[in-house]
């Protein structure tokens, strides 16, 4: 049985994520019982290169582990460690990542953006550990946030995973997309045909346009998407 310990929703925004170096460092601290049984730790993280210099962790101000990138690709994934127990201590503890070098090539650190504050302890150095701060996170250094960092003890038994909650067939929303799509779009088929007639459709209904052209990207938004289209059109 065990418990996962966390503060953030996982919602992450790829090229918004943290750069890390040897000044720019990443903290995070989490509350946790005292246990006689190895912590495991995952954070989400992502090297620029195969052979980007490993990420350092530090536990309570104790340097404990070097990280090589992992996979065959350098891809966000969750990387793992194992803290001994006698490094943790009941109660609040400190857990910091950074790398050597001083450009932001190196390594990746998943950031949830959005946040008033960071009332998970997740907080920035960019002295190399002298001093942190819970603003100005994120490649721009804009933005607030909490850090993808997450511990597991053995304590108790994890809670159910929230149950998968499917599109409401008779919603509003839906009901006004299916009045705009045309016949060709809507009508019967197999279920995997009926969505890439919806692909196929879509993809045309605007003209992608990178924020370095200074234009508006299109939002997330369906019913935007095809009112851009009618526009253009």
């Amino acid at each position: 049985m065990s418990r996962l310990i966390y503060s953030d929703n996982g919602f992450v925004i790829p090229d918004q994520c943290e750069e890390v170096n040897q000044l720019r460092r990443e903290a995070k601290e989490l509350t946790l019982s005292a246990t006689s049984d190895p912590l495991r730790l995952h954070f989400l993280a992502r090297p620029h290169r195969l052979d980007s210099p490993p990420l350092k962790v530090a536990v309570n101000d104790i340097h404990i582990a070097s990280i090589d990138p992992q996979g065959e690709i350098p891809a966000f994934r969750w990387y793992v460690l194992d803290v001994p127990p006698e490094k943790l201590r009941g109660g609040s503890n400190r857990f910091e990542f950074w790398s050597e070098g001083a450009a932001m090539n190196a390594w990746t650190l998943a950031v949830e953006v959005g946040w008033r504050e960071a009332s998970g302890g997740s907080t920035l150095s960019l002295d190399g550990g002298n001093s942190y701060t819970w603003q100005g996170k994120g490649r721009l250094g804009i933005n607030l946030g909490e850090y993808l960092v997450r511990a597991r003890i053995q304590e108790r038994e994890d809670h159910l995973p929230p149950k998968f909650r499917p599109e409401i067939p008779d919603h509003p929303r839906l009901s006004l997309l299916r009045g705009i799509l045309p016949e060709q779009v809507t009508g019967a088929g197999p279920l995997l045909e009926q969505v890439h007639r919806l692909l196929s459709y879509t993809s045309t209904q605007f003209e992608y346009r990178s924020s370095a052209t200074g234009a508006l990207n299109t939002p997330w938004d369906a019913d935007t998407i095809f009112a851009w289209g009618r526009a253009k059109n």
